[in-house]
């Protein structure tokens, strides 16, 4: 997994129908004390399509 160095933030904006989910799988958070990791994106999903990848 290669993770972000600082300065590699990429925003993207999602449009999703009614029912559509974002399509990712996202791990971490407070209360793990981690930051939030999106270790997966559904094929054909809105995070997809987005142009979000996750690199291994």
């Amino acid at each position: 997994m290669q993770l972000l160095q600082e300065g590699d933030e990429k925003k993207v904006n999602l449009v999703l129908d009614d029912g559509r989910s974002l399509g990712l799988m996202i791990r971490g958070g407070a209360e793990y004390d981690l930051g939030i990791y999106i270790t997966g994106v559904d094929q054909g999903s809105a995070a997809e399509f987005g142009g979000l990848k996750v690199q291994l």
